[in-house]
């Protein structure tokens, strides 16, 4: 049986990832500073490389791809907390998915007559959803996104 990995673990693998890929910079332009401490700086990234293969354990391939794309398309940077960018949250979103919910609109929504089947597979839900606008729970076979 495989285990889910929360957004948390998600979180704990990528920054332990960006660890691991600052020492392997650090390892491969051989930094004179650090050049005295370098066997521990490897030792150090096995360590954490060997972290990130205990929670990736009994982890399905489908998840570990997911995770992989996601960290190689995430940046991680160290800023203060009183930068604006700390305390918001952004969605990267294709131009073309942002003009198909301009052009529905959310009107389109209110009449909708969709049955549980055919809202799975409703374009704008997965617009909405791609865009980080999450739905209200309102009840089996209803789009969480009608009013």
């Amino acid at each position: 049986m495989s285990k889910y990995l929360t957004a948390q673990s998600k979180n704990v693998i990528a920054c332990i990832a960006g660890c691991i890929g600052v020492m392997e910079d650090m390892i491969r332009f051989d930094f004179p500073e650090y050049r005295e401490v370098m066997p521990r700086i490897k030792a150090c990234r096995t360590h954490l490389t060997k972290v990130i293969e205990a929670g990736e354990k009994d982890v399905d391939q489908d998840q570990k791809i997911a995770l992989i794309r996601w960290t190689s398309n995430s940046q991680i940077m160290v800023m203060p907390k009183t930068d604006p960018r700390a305390d918001k949250e952004y969605a990267i979103v294709e131009g073309e998915t942002l003009e198909r919910i301009v052009k529905n609109s959310l009107s389109d929504c209110a009449v909708c007559l969709k049955n549980e089947s055919e809202v799975k597979q409703c374009q704008l839900r997965k617009d909405l959803l791609q865009c980080g606008i999450l739905p209200k729970p309102n009840g089996r076979g209803h789009c969480p996104f009608q009013p």
